[in-house]
């Protein structure tokens, strides 16, 4: 069965990414694209377009909604989208608060659909790979880890720039350093995200926060379940991307191409031990966006699990809001 799409707006990543693998994808079809501006929209290659986004929502041809808005509206929209009976695909972060991500769980098991939130490198066969080693015990206990996401050059009157429109660095790239550790330490320890312990060291956080306060750079200390995770997350640094996942048996890195936005790039998983380094596993050149559209038509035709289950998007977004919260 194919899975109708419908798009909520058509910027860089809704064009450049996302309509390029719904059209690639197995059993998918771009209906509509909404957006302010409909040049943007044909240029997607949609079946139709309009500058309504309540228009797609209503659409009886369309099964599933893509949310490629600013951080703010996605809470409007992905309630809308459910409460008329869509499946979602929203970008990260789902939301910008811990309580909005409860409400947005609620309303899906209310309405019988999926929400998932786009948090596209959990779908590249590296985090599969890496995952799989941690519940295989490769790394022995593991005891620290390391990520980073930094980039610079954000434009003025960028969203990202604006704390009303869920600016600053924790949620624009904190979903994924914080996605990787919760998902990490659950690996190792055979366990759901949902079920750790995860505590911010409210002592070992700190902001650099622009005049409207706007986190430029977060550094952070997670603790979970007994796992020390040190993260950074900046939109005003050198551009940097690294993982480090540590234990007694040695480290897995992330190597070659990007370390959370790798794509259609080649790239290794890597095992560090006495000062040796082998490579467990290469990946070729992948566009994990198209295995995203795929396995999202898989779980809303029943067939498997989400990748990412809303109870991972809760728990993510309950860190995310401490670590934006100010500190004493």
């Amino acid at each position: 069965m194919t899975t109708r799409w419908g798009f909520l707006g058509a910027g860089f990543v809704a064009a450049r990414a996302m309509a390029p693998a719904v059209h690639a994808a197995a059993d998918a079809e771009l209906v509509c694209v909404a957006s302010r501006e409909i040049d943007r929209a044909q240029a997607l290659g949609a079946v139709s377009v309009t500058s309504d986004y309540a228009a797609v929502i209503a659409d009886p041809q369309i099964d599933a909604v893509y949310i490629s808005l600013t951080n703010e509206a996605h809470l409007m929209w992905t309630l809308a989208a459910l409460n008329g009976g869509k499946h979602v695909l929203c970008e990260k972060p789902l939301t910008t608060s811990a309580a909005d991500a409860r409400a947005i769980d609620a309303a899906a098991q209310r309405s019988g659909t999926h929400v998932v939130e786009a948090l596209w490198y959990r779908w590249h066969p590296r985090f599969q790979a890496t995952m799989e080693a941690l519940r295989d015990g490769s790394l022995g206990v593991i005891d620290h880890i390391d990520a980073e996401f930094s980039f610079t050059g954000v434009p003025p009157g960028n969203y990202r720039l604006d704390p009303s429109r869920g600016g600053g660095a924790v949620l624009d790239v904190g979903p994924y350093v914080v996605d990787i550790a919760l998902s990490s330490v659950a690996a190792s320890a055979g366990q759901a995200v949902s079920q750790l312990g995860i505590e911010v060291d409210s002592r070992m956080v700190v902001h650099n926060e622009a005049p409207d306060g706007v986190d430029m750079t977060t550094r952070a200390r997670l603790l979970i379940s007994g796992v020390a995770a040190d993260v950074l997350m900046s939109i005003d640094s050198a551009p940097a991307q690294r993982l480090q996942i540590s234990g007694d048996r040695g480290a897995l890195v992330w190597a070659g191409g990007e370390a959370f936005t790798n794509w259609h790039t080649a790239s290794r998983l890597e095992r560090h031990r006495d000062g040796a380094i082998e490579t467990l596993d290469s990946f070729p050149d992948t566009d994990p966006y198209q295995l995203m559209v795929e396995q999202f038509g898989r779980t809303v035709r029943g067939d498997e699990p989400s990748v990412m289950p809303m109870s991972d998007s809760v728990a993510l977004a309950n860190v995310l809001e401490q670590l934006r919260a100010p500190q004493s």
